[in-house]
């Protein structure tokens, strides 16, 4: 629709994209600085309707809520956009993904127009600290001109569906290898990090619209997201069992609402508004695990 309209003709105000922004200045205590590895799962398409700790709705996701009850769950946290470049802009760079005028193409890109090398990106704020950082995924990197933004904002090393390991692996949306081989891609970077403090980004594919499962090739929302969990699951334990939360963060987040209609459930239950970009959070660290 927002294509269809192209109603992206005008710049937002300075009124608007001011309102955006969160002036609580907080309360914080100080503790002893720490430089602990972290982890930001990335899962596309992840909404809180999918889960039935986050909402009461469906139960696909039995094994992130086994996680998100352990740990520290938000049940009430929204995505900034609808697309997933939103997402990661949001979640790497701390600022609303509010476009200039007329950037959407006929693709559904915005190539992350106006976002490109930031000095306050997540990996450039690290680096001074001695943080090497890492963006992975198993899709294609020139999709929306992913790569050259994450190298862009400071990412150290940038990954995509062009690695060797993923050969042999079968490949759908955006030429991607399934979840499976993208955990298993993550672990052989966290392991070759050693002692140098890492940041990695790990961005999924399986669950993107139209939720084929990889197991099996059905096209179903509840198995595509069954499988995600699972493999998801399998992720969390193997970092259980390198000792990763010993000195480690794990966030896992869902990049925007699934790409459907709202369930009548999830709006009688939220209300639309917040229905639309409400999505799951969950963050793992050491004295919880």
């Amino acid at each position: 629709y927002n294509l269809t309209i192209l109603s992206e003709s005008a710049p937002y105000s300075d009124s608007f994209a001011n309102a955006l922004h969160d002036d609580d200045a907080g309360a914080c205590q100080a503790v002893t600085a720490e430089r602990k590895n972290i982890i930001i799962l990335m899962v596309e398409s992840l909404s809180s309707y999918q889960s039935r700790f986050f909402s009461g709705i469906e139960d696909w996701t039995p094994n992130l809520d086994r996680i998100a009850v352990k740990h520290q769950a938000f049940t009430n946290f929204y995505a900034n956009g609808f697309i997933t470049e939103d997402g990661e802009i949001a979640l790497l760079t701390g600022l609303p993904p509010l476009y200039p005028p007329s950037s959407y193409n006929d693709d559904g890109g915005v190539s992350f127009a106006s976002f490109y090398a930031l000095e306050t990106s997540l990996p450039k704020v690290l680096k001074p600290f001695g943080y090497r950082s890492e963006f992975l995924t198993s899709a294609d990197l020139e999709f929306g001109n992913t790569g050259v933004w994450a190298r862009s904002i400071g990412f150290d090393y940038v990954e995509g569906h062009e690695h060797p390991d993923y050969a042999g692996w079968p490949r759908f949306h955006f030429q991607a290898a399934p979840d499976e081989a993208l955990y298993l891609r993550a672990m052989d970077r966290i392991r070759r990090a050693k002692k140098q403090p890492l940041l990695l980004f790990i961005k999924t594919v399986s669950t993107h619209h139209p939720y084929v499962n990889p197991e099996n090739g059905r096209q179903s929302e509840a198995e595509t997201f069954q499988y995600a969990d699972q493999q998801l699951g399998r992720f969390y334990q193997r970092l259980l069992e390198l000792g990763f939360f010993d000195n480690g963060v794990l966030l896992i987040v869902g990049d925007h609402h699934s790409m459907t209609p709202l369930k009548p459930m999830e709006s009688e239950r939220f209300g639309h508004y917040k229905a639309s970009a409400k999505v799951p959070l969950v963050v793992v660290a050491a004295g919880q695990v």
